[in-house]
């Protein structure tokens, strides 16, 4: 018999049993070892997958329910509660100047109709003092007007009389 490159090869051979028991036993515990890891991979990897979802996404929730807060017009809400140098932090902070801003607004807003307020009320005591002035003047006038025909009618009366007076100072002389 000859073999590979021309040899020749030796009619004998060398032959090993092992029970298939004892070969799948390390197989087995091998296996079993890789799917426990896997599985405490994968839990290790859900625990931290859950932990960065809920630190991205609990800011945005608070982040929207402070836009309706203040949307819905309580501007007293409190929005200093993240504070972190990302997105998430900008749009917090964006919010807490907007509220800053809108109370400034509203605030302006409170003084310039106490303003119009307190000039209305300056122009209505204003109105009032006119109104009686003129009711007064109205009411001088017309005692003036009341004491003036009294007058002309006294100076006709006088008239009158002087007119007699004098026919009669007239008739005096005549007769004199």
């Amino acid at each position: 018999m000859t073999g590979k490159n021309n040899k020749e090869v030796k009619p004998w051979s060398v032959m090993v049993e092992i029970p298939l028991k004892e070969v799948y036993a390390q197989t087995r515990t091998i296996v079993l070892l890789n799917i426990i890891a896997a599985l405490l991979g994968l839990t290790l990897l859900s625990i931290i997958i859950l932990y960065i979802s809920r630190k991205i996404t609990k800011p945005i929730i608070r982040s929207a329910q402070l836009a309706k807060e203040i949307a819905s017009g309580n501007l007293d809400v409190e929005t200093d509660l993240v504070s972190s140098n990302d997105e998430i932090g900008e749009l917090t902070e964006s919010l807490s100047l907007m509220t800053s801003k809108l109370k400034q607004v509203v605030n302006e807003i409170f003084d310039g109709a106490n303003a119009i307020t307190s000039a209305s009320t300056q122009l209505s005591s204003a109105s009032q003092q006119l109104s009686e002035g003129a009711n007064d003047q109205a009411s001088s006038v017309e005692e003036v007007s009341s004491s003036m025909e009294e007058m002309t009618s006294n100076i006709l009366q006088n008239t009158e009389n002087s007119a007699g007076n004098r026919k009669n100072i007239k008739k005096v002389h005549w007769r004199v």
